[in-house]
């Protein structure tokens, strides 16, 4: 006698996070690296802007579009969404470009530090679970900021 059994899938593995490479007042360039899931597929990767100084108020399940962010002033929204095939290597936040469905509007000047998170989401069955990477200081420690009189290369970790 044999069975056959399935389980639902699991909460993706948290991926790294992207690192900035360069940032001026309202766009980013950053290096994204695909991620592995041990608890089901990857269905798509989601770029995420999260204001770091609001960032214990970040909720997976309730992420907005470049566009209800801005009107509401959310401290954080989903600037792009690739499947795993299209994933890119390097990724510009702010391009004002549409990837998916979701507008990578300029980075909003509100005087506030953004991070960029990598979003792993997995669908299988009808159930979808998502994890995001964890943003820190350190993803800016070789960042180079441009200005309007210049660049400067970053030496703490943030600008």
């Amino acid at each position: 006698m044999s069975a056959l059994l399935w389980t639902k899938i699991g909460i993706p593995d948290t991926p790294a996070a992207p690192r900035i490479i360069w940032q001026n007042s309202h766009s980013m360039r950053t290096a994204i690296q695909s991620s592995k899931n041990t608890k089901g597929p990857v269905s798509a990767y989601r770029i995420v802007l999260i204001d770091e100084s609001q960032s214990a108020f970040f909720n997976k399940d309730h992420l907005l579009t470049w566009n209800n962010s801005v009107s509401v002033g959310y401290p954080y929204y989903i600037a792009a969404e690739f499947s795993p095939e299209n994933l890119p290597t390097n990724f510009v936040i702010g391009d004002r470009g549409t990837y998916n469905g979701f507008y990578n509007g300029p980075i909003p000047d509100r005087n506030v530090h953004w991070h960029p998170a990598l979003g792993v989401v997995s669908s299988m069955d009808g159930v979808t679970e998502s994890a995001y990477s964890i943003t820190h200081h350190d993803q800016h420690s070789d960042a180079v900021y441009y200005t309007g009189n210049g660049y400067s290369r970053s030496s703490s970790g943030c600008k």
